[in-house]
């Protein structure tokens, strides 16, 4: 049901038609999406909105201060992107890369630092490196070093599929693999991990979409 809410939020928010849920994400509707984004010009681009831990947060924008920040007021549910005085919004990529450092920064410190720690310990385990990345698929991935990778887009979903994506990735420090031993390690620490898998995959197109003129 959250899940639903979701989804008819984004469409509605951003004018598109109805995305149906389905079991498998359309891989090839998400690239060929980004495709025809990317190849838009940066100076168009102003975040009008942006869904975080499962809410739509609305963007708010000035450029009437002495420095460039990006302000996230949960109660309010806005964010505020300041620019300094003579920035101009209309420099689209500088928008851009301050939106995108201002959300990364956001979801490091309020929440996946925290949980990677607090799960790490869960787990017993020591990840490597922990880095925030915007990418046109993946929710997370780990490297052999053990160095973790973080989707930014994961800001956008709520937080007990974070915390699912968080302990999968941990999980694959003890098993590399999708093996019988590695799901029954994640059972352990997300015991609905079925059905939170089934949830990502029904938000992953219309997430990836609606948010997909960030790259």
């Amino acid at each position: 049901m959250f899940t639903k809410l979701i989804i008819k939020k984004l469409n509605q928010l951003f004018g598109k038609k109805t995305v149906k849920i389905r079991r498998k994400p359309l891989k090839k509707t998400i690239k060929k999406k980004f495709k025809n984004i990317s190849q838009k010009n940066n100076s168009e681009f102003q975040l009008k909105s942006f869904c975080i831990f499962g809410q739509v947060f609305t963007a708010l924008h000035q450029c009437e201060t002495e420095k460039n920040e990006l302000v996230i007021n949960e109660n309010q549910k806005t964010i505020l992107i300041n620019c300094k005085s003579g920035n101009g919004l209309e420099n689209g990529a500088k928008n851009k890369k301050m939106a995108v450092d201002g959300l990364k920064n956001y979801l490091l410190k309020n929440y996946l630092m925290e949980n990677v720690e607090k799960y790490s310990r869960l787990i017993g385990v020591k990840p490597g490196t922990v880095k925030v990345k915007l990418v046109k698929s993946k929710w997370g991935s780990c490297s052999k070093s053990g160095n973790l990778n973080f989707n930014l887009l994961i800001l956008c979903l709520p937080k007990h599929l974070i915390d699912y994506v968080i302990v999968h990735e941990l999980c694959h420090l003890m098993e590399f693999n999708h093996s019988k031993k590695f799901w029954i390690l994640v059972k352990t620490h997300c015991p609905n991990y079925k059905q939170d898998i089934l949830e990502i995959k029904n938000l992953t197109r219309v997430v990836m979409i609606h948010h997909g003129d960030l790259r």
